[in-house]
């Protein structure tokens, strides 16, 4: 015998009715989250000329065309293929120059250069040293008030440090120390 009742099956219009929903709603997400998600997301800043930004206890006053890493949890910012990164400072009586020099050693198959120390314009004791491979120039740098060092890092492809190294120079002698540093 054939069952003739088909109340307890849903119709076929409440079917599509269900599949059309599923389907708007579902694009809805599709759409709208990736476009909520990124307008909710950090974005980069754009710093002025001369604008001084500062991450976690250290700060620097930046030339035009620099832009400020969204999202960074230290002082992140980047120009053209240049990448600087500050580090906060902490308790560490290590000089300047032995940071970078021991720092330095860690990269094989490198050219290390010279060591050259520098006192910023915030009176910290500051050195740097430039280790280049073939497609690399890697500088890093070390500040220091006697009690607490900072460490950071400048990775840029060899023939744009040529035109920044002046202006990377002059920058990073405006570092300074600010409250909330140390250890």
């Amino acid at each position: 015998m054939a069952v003739t009742d088909r109340s307890w099956r849903p119709g076929t219009r409440a079917q599509w009715s269900a599949v059309v929903v599923t389907l708007v709603v579902a694009a809805v997400f599709a759409i709208g989250l990736p476009r909520l998600a990124e307008s909710t997301a950090p974005q980069d800043e754009i710093i002025p000329a001369g604008g001084r930004v500062d991450e976690g206890g250290v700060s620097v006053e930046v030339p035009a065309g620099w832009v400020r890493k969204a999202g960074a949890v230290v002082l992140a910012i980047d120009k053209g293929s240049a990448g600087l990164l500050l580090f906060p400072p902490a308790g560490d009586p290590t000089s300047p120059a032995d940071a970078v020099t021991t720092t330095a050693a860690t990269f094989t198959d490198a050219t290390i250069g010279e060591v050259t120390e520098f006192t910023t314009d915030s009176g910290l004791d500051a050195a740097s040293v430039t280790v280049t491979d073939a497609t690399a120039t890697t500088v890093l740098y070390a500040f220091s008030d006697g009690t607490d060092l900072a460490s950071g890092q400048l990775s840029v492809t060899p023939d744009e440090w040529a035109t920044l190294q002046p202006e990377v120079e002059t920058m990073l002698r405006t570092v300074e120390f600010t409250e909330g540093s140390g250890s």
